[in-house]
C-alpha cells in the first residue's frame, strides 16, 4: 500500500512520468506479483536526513561529493579512504552481496561489471555498442524476467551460476553503499537529497532507470548532464559566470563532447549544451579490453599453447588487472614498456611465472583508432554548435583516460588552446552535481538551467 501511494505521488508530481518507467522505481505498483527486491528508501537505519549530495555514477568507478556548511562542495572518502568506489557487484559462493570490490578481487563469473552501459537499454537493441558489450563482459544478457508482454523489454543479466538480476537492481545495490559510506563518514547523516550525473546521450528510459536506483535510497533525486555538472563546478571554482567551453568526458564507458554556453541569468549563471556528439568505442574498458587480447596473444605465443590451455579465460580476473596496471602506468609516467607477470598452468597442469614485456608502442598502437575518433568528434561537435574553435573560451577535461597526453596534444591542436587545469578530471561531475543539489535544496532551481 505505501509503494502504491508513492508511486500516485510521484505520478501527480510528475506528468512525464509513466507506467514504463514506474517499474523501474516501483515494481509492485505496476505488476503487484513481481517481485520487489530493492528496500525503499523508508526502511533505512535511524539517521538524520540534512545531507546533499551529487553522485557521479560512471562505468568504472563511482564517486560522492557533499556540500560543507562554507558553500563548498567536498568529495567523500567512501572506499578504503579513497575517493572512487568500483562499480562493481560481486556474489561469493555462499550467496553474499559484495558492493564495491575491486575486480581483481572478484570471482569473473559471479560479477557484474560495467552495469551502466546496460541500465535501461533494451534486450532487442541492436546498436553496435551492444553487441560488442556482450564480447567483453562475463555474464550474459538475456530478456527480462518477466511475464509481461512490452514492446520494449529492457535487457537483464544472467551470471554463470543461473541467478538473474535486472541492471536497475545492481544499479541500485551500488547506489545504496554510496549512501551508507558518505552517511558512515558524516556522523550518521543520511541524504535527503541527491542529484545524480547522467551522460548527455542517456534518453528519457536510461535517465529513468538509474534515477529510480537512486530514488530507493534517498527521498528527493535530481539529475543533471555530466557535462553541465562538470561546467558548474568549473565556473564555482573560478568564479565566472559566463563563457563557452568545450566539455571533453573520456571515461571508462562512452567518450562524449559537450560545447556548452553559461550566460548571467536573473539570480546566478544560466547554463545549457549547445551541442553534443558522443561514441562507446573509445573508453578505458575497451582500453583495457585491447589490452587484454594483446596480452593474450603475447601469452599464446611464448608458450604455443591456447589461452584455455593455460588456465585463463577471456574474462580472467588476473590478466584484467594486469591490463589496467599497465594503462595507467603508461599513462602516468614516459616509461618505454611495462613488466607483467601473470601465473599461468604449463606442462603437465603445473603452474609457472611468466614475464612480458609490454612496450609502450604497442600500448599506443591499441589507441590509434581511439585517438582518431576524438579528433573527428571534436570537429563534428563543433560543426553542429556551428562554431569556430576560437568561439570556445575554456576546455574542460573529465575522466581518467583524459589524462593521456595525446588527448592533449590533440585538444591544443584543434581548439589553439591548452585545456584548463583549474579542475580535477576525476571530480569535477561530482562536485557540480553536489552543487546543483544544494541549489535545489534551497529552492533556488532557476539559478542553473539544464537539459536532458
Amino acid at each position: 500500500m505505501l509503494r502504491n501511494a508513492r508511486f500516485q505521488l510521484l505520478t501527480s508530481l510528475r506528468p512525464q512520468f509513466d507506467l514504463r518507467y514506474a517499474e523501474h522505481i516501483c515494481p509492485s505498483a505496476v505488476d503487484p506479483k513481481r517481485r520487489c527486491s530493492l528496500r525503499p528508501f523508508s526502511t533505512r537505519l535511524s539517521g538524520a536526513w540534512r545531507e546533499v549530495i551529487g553522485i557521479d555514477f560512471g562505468t568504472t568507478n563511482c564517486r560522492v561529493a557533499v556540500m560543507e556548511k562554507d558553500g563548498n562542495p567536498k568529495m567523500i572518502e567512501i572506499s578504503d579512504r579513497k575517493i572512487c568506489m568500483p562499480s562493481v557487484v560481486s556474489f561469493d559462493q555462499n550467496g553474499k552481496t559484495i558492493v564495491g570490490a575491486h575486480p581483481k578481487d572478484a570471482i569473473p563469473d559471479k560479477t557484474v561489471i560495467g552495469i551502466k552501459r546496460l541500465i535501461g537499454r533494451s534486450y532487442d537493441e541492436n546498436a553496435m555498442e551492444l553487441q560488442k558489450l556482450k564480447k567483453m563482459i562475463p555474464y550474459e544478457i538475456i530478456p527480462p524476467d518477466s511475464e509481461e508482454e512490452e514492446e520494449e523489454e529492457e535487457a537483464w543479466i544472467k551470471l554463470t551460476n543461473g541467478k538473474k538480476y535486472s541492471p536497475a537492481y545492481i544499479a541500485s545495490l551500488i547506489i545504496g553503499r554510496l549512501i551508507d559510506e558518505t552517511a558512515k563518514c558524516r556522523g550518521n547523516i543520511y541524504a535527503s537529497h541527491a542529484v545524480i550525473a547522467v551522460p548527455p546521450f542517456f534518453d528519457q528510459t536510461r535517465t529513468f532507470a538509474l534515477r529510480g536506483a537512486a530514488e530507493r535510497h534517498t527521498p528527493c533525486v535530481d539529475v543533471i548532464d555530466e557535462s553541465l555538472a562538470a561546467s558548474l563546478y568549473y565556473l564555482t571554482r573560478t568564479n565566472r559566470q559566463k563563457g563557452c567551453f568545450a566539455v571533453i568526458d573520456l571515461g571508462g564507458g562512452s567518450f562524449d563532447i559537450s560545447i556548452v554556453n553559461a550566460s548571467n541569468g536573473l539570480s546566478g549563471p544560466d547554463i545549457k549544451t549547445i551541442a553534443t556528439k558522443h561514441v562507446d568505442s573509445v573508453t578505458g574498458v575497451d582500453l583495457d579490453h585491447a589490452i587484454m587480447e594483446l596480452l593474450f596473444r603475447r601469452l599464446e605465443q611464448e608458450t604455443g599453447e591456447k589461452i584455455h590451455k593455460l588456465g585463463l579465460s577471456a574474462h580472467s580476473s588476473v590478466v584484467r588487472r594486469e591490463a589496467e596496471r599497465a594503462k595507467i602506468e603508461f599513462f602516468s609516467s614516459s616509461a618505454l614498456h611495462s613488466r607483467i607477470n601473470l601465473a599461468v598452468r604449463c606442462v603437465q597442469g603445473i603452474s609457472e611465472q611468466l614475464e612480458i614485456c609490454l612496450e609502450r608502442s604497442e600500448f599506443e598502437d591499441s589507441m590509434k583508432e581511439a585517438i582518431l575518433k576524438v579528433k573527428d568528434l571534436c570537429w563534428s561537435c563543433l560543426k553542429e554548435a556551428n562554431m569556430k574553435p576560437k568561439r570556445v573560451d575554456e576546455i574542460i577535461l573529465v575522466g581518467g583516460m583524459s589524462r593521456v597526453p595525446r588527448v592533449w596534444e590533440i585538444v591544443e591542436e584543434i581548439f589553439g588552446k591548452r585545456p584548463s587545469e583549474e579542475v580535477n578530471p576525476d571530480e569535477a561531475v561530482a562536485l557540480g552535481a553536489a552543487i546543483k543539489a544544494n541549489l535545489i535544496a534551497n529552492k533556488n532551481e532557476n539559478l542553473v538551467s539544464y537539459s536532458l
